[in-house]
């Protein structure tokens, strides 16, 4: 297993295809590990096939990148109640900082510059990638994730607030594995073709290797804590390609709108029907966008 050590956490990272090949960092949303229903092997072999050298990374928190020490539990609701009112609350780690681990993980591979594709969580870290360190980053692609302004990202929160929550508690196997189905579920579309049996696969897989669910309570409030996306991406120089889901059910397709009107070199790929996720349907041409997109720089 490789790690590499960042502001107190071993971040854990694996890589897939040849050394010669274009270098691409795929970050996943909240909770989600190497090998989960978030960019699974299926997908990466599509983008060694396409010529990439594939880096992924267990977000911190999550996975096998644990801190050290860990970190305290947290009380989530209590912690965004006082939020709310006013009172100055902290979290262990930020958006930014973990935009800092995947830098640290591009030194320790010793690559200088890479695509970046974030989904969900994941693309607001990759979009904190591309302000902190822009010389790294060739192009950016953002899946499924929030416009980043505070307003429109809490107001989602709220409604979605439920669902997050109940990711947070611990459970035993079989049940951690029947609320993970049903999260997963909820996120996907009609249109497309949920596989029950490979999305409980991933799941059970995901759970076996490391769980910590309490990871997920303070990802939450790292969301909360961090800087105002918003504006701040109004920097954002790189090539990049926005993909959203018209039927997500937790970022609507109205935020995919706004990021696009705030990054001024960025496409909007608008897929009719998707969810809040990445059904393999549209796998290829998101490979081929994406390839596309790194070029044109």
């Amino acid at each position: 297993m490789t790690y590499v050590m960042n502001k107190g956490c071993a971040i854990h990272y694996e890589t897939r295809g040849p050394l010669e090949g274009q270098p691409i960092v795929l970050i996943a949303g909240m909770g989600e590990q190497i090998g989960s229903v978030e960019y699974p092997d299926e997908q990466c072999e599509q983008f060694v096939r396409a010529g990439y050298r594939v880096i992924l990374m267990d977000n911190r928190d999550c996975g096998l990148s644990v801190p050290m020490p860990d970190y305290p539990c947290v009380d989530v609701l209590a912690t965004l109640a006082a939020a709310r009112a006013g009172v100055p609350v902290s979290c262990p780690y930020t958006l930014p900082d973990m935009a800092d681990d995947v830098a640290a993980v591009l030194d320790d591979l010793k690559v200088e510059r890479v695509d970046v594709a974030g989904a969900s969580l994941g693309g607001f870290v990759a979009r904190w990638v591309a302000l902190r360190h822009p010389k790294r980053v060739r192009s950016l692609t953002v899946v499924m994730s929030g416009s980043g302004g505070q307003v429109e990202d809490r107001q989602a929160g709220k409604e979605r607030l439920g669902a997050l929550l109940q990711m947070t508690v611990r459970r035993d196997r079989s049940a951690a594995i029947e609320q993970g189905v049903a999260d997963w579920r909820w996120m996907w579309a009609d249109r497309f073709y949920f596989d029950e049996a490979w999305v409980r696969a991933r799941i059970a897989y995901a759970f076996d290797r490391s769980y910590r669910p309490e990871g997920m309570g303070r990802a939450i409030l790292a969301v909360g804590v961090s800087p105002d996306l918003f504006e701040a991406q109004k920097a954002i120089t790189c090539p990049t390609l926005i993909i959203h889901g018209s039927a997500d059910p937790v970022f609507a397709p109205e935020q995919a709108r706004h990021m696009q009107q705030q990054i001024r070199n960025s496409e909007l790929w608008l897929v009719e029907d998707m969810g809040h996720s990445m059904p393999r349907e549209i796998w290829p041409e998101m490979v081929r966008r994406i390839a596309e997109l790194g070029v044109s720089t």
